[in-house]
């Protein structure tokens, strides 16, 4: 049996395109796939009996059996290359199967939305090259959370048509893209913080009490006695922040914004995090309005019109100048949007704040 191209090709990248016999390589020799046993000796084309061969060697071996030291030689070669070929089929398998997890997460997302008069809701139409934008988006970084959301950013803004929501859609994650690339770059810039170091102890100390001071602070303001409270669970957050490489200046103002907040959950103040505090707020008040069932409700929409997308965000920007606890602040988010209301009612020292921010 002939030596197929394929196989051809595979031997001659294994022994790095040059002669096993030699070492000539192309240009300057022409390069074939020789069986190191010939065939009239019974050799095999099984990849432990190909070498890559110059025309000289190749030609002037003829049948005559080749030494057993280059036999083993091309053997153990081979054997390698077959053990790299294996993992790197596994890796490969690996990035489809989360390929196809990371469509399915979007058509999950995707498909939760609707469109058309209550009788007769139906699914925003996909445009037909969506699992190459999906797997371009999977190649490039973007997480499934952030997927996530570009999908309700794009099904709730009104101005868009359902024929033309996929490609704002598109258009939002290639912005959240380029925003990561720009955080990346900074990283990189950045002087990294020696871990496991005095210099990187010594900050983390700074950091754990500046929000020790902000929380002592809140509490003074607030009649809450903190005297037993320590520093120690801010120093092991701030630690492990550090390592995940944010900037200390970072990691130091979010200190000081949770200390505030009376959490210890720094991340939450780390813009563009997962758990940034803005989007868990908007989250919470966008599903209470979609799974609310609201009769004659203020705002007739089953997802938040864009009046009220506005009013929201004036109402949750002040709620978090005023430096009001975030669980009271996700309360009032998660009543308002299951009254189809924009306004954050009922929040501690909040009464009649809203009527100031001419939403009344």
């Amino acid at each position: 049996m002939a030596v197929t191209k394929r196989l051809r090709y595979e031997v001659l990248r294994r022994d790095g395109h040059a002669c096993r016999y030699c070492g000539a390589t192309a240009p300057d020799a022409k390069l074939t796939v020789d069986h190191v046993i010939p065939q009239a000796l019974g050799g095999s084309d099984d990849p432990t009996n190909l070498v890559t061969a110059c025309e000289p060697c190749n030609s002037g071996k003829t049948s005559m059996p080749a030494d057993a030291p280059i036999v083993a030689d091309v053997q153990d070669d081979a054997l390698r290359w077959a053990a790299a070929m294996e993992k790197a089929a596994e890796m490969a398998h690996s990035k489809y199967e989360g390929r196809l997890d990371y469509r399915n997460t979007f058509r999950e997302a995707w498909d939760d939305w609707k469109v058309g008069p209550e009788s007769a809701q139906k699914i925003v139409q996909l445009d037909s090259n969506w699992e190459t934008s999906l797997d371009n988006f999977y190649e490039a970084g973007l997480p499934d959370w952030e997927l996530k959301e570009a999908v309700r950013a794009a099904m709730t803004n009104q101005k868009v048509t359902p024929a033309n929501t996929f490609r704002y859609f598109a258009g939002i994650c290639w912005t959240k893209i380029r925003q990561m690339q720009e955080q990346a770059r900074h990283l990189i810039d950045a002087s990294p913080v020696p871990t496991g170091c005095v210099v990187i102890s010594k900050v983390v100390d700074e950091i754990a009490e500046r929000w020790l001071s902000a929380y002592q602070a809140r509490c003074k303001d607030k009649g809450i006695d903190c005297s037993n409270v320590t520093s120690d669970s801010a120093a092991e957050i701030a630690t492990a922040l550090l390592e995940q490489g944010f900037s200390a200046d970072r990691v130091a103002e979010a200190a000081e914004q949770a200390g505030h907040r009376l959490t210890v959950n720094m991340a939450e103040h780390l813009h563009g995090s997962l758990g940034d505090f803005t989007m868990d707020a908007t989250m919470t008040w966008t599903t209470a309005w979609i799974d609310a069932d609201v009769e004659g409700p203020r705002w007739r929409s089953s997802v938040p019109p864009v009046k009220a997308w506005a009013d929201f965000k004036i109402e949750l920007q002040g709620a978090i100048s005023a430096g009001l606890l975030d669980e009271d602040i996700l309360t009032a988010c998660n009543a308002a949007g299951t009254r189809h209301e924009a306004l954050l009612l009922g929040l501690p020292d909040w009464e009649g704040r809203w009527e100031g921010l001419g939403l009344g």
